[in-house]
């Protein structure tokens, strides 16, 4: 089973991403609003893969990830990401 974890999304809901993942077997763990990093961390922590809009993908919520190899961006850039660590 592959797990998304999806730290903070503005449009009204996941359901476009969970009829894509559900059905293989996936599932997603979401958090609506944007959270702080260090409240990223559980959420993130055994994800295969990281969807982030606007909160802040720092080196410590990166080095939670035990699993993910792909961190994903939700719009335009990644000067929410910390590229460096990642």
């Amino acid at each position: 089973m592959s797990t998304i974890a999806v730290t903070d999304y503005t449009f009204p809901s996941l359901d476009v991403e969970a009829a894509i993942l559900e059905p293989l077997g996936g599932r997603i763990v979401s958090h609506k609003e944007r959270k702080p990093p260090a409240e990223l961390i559980p959420l993130v922590a055994e994800a295969d893969q990281v969807i982030t809009q606007f909160a802040s993908v720092n080196a410590e919520v990166i080095a939670a990830m035990t699993k993910a190899r792909v961190i994903i961006r939700y719009g335009i850039g990644v000067d929410n990401v910390d590229l460096e660590a990642a």
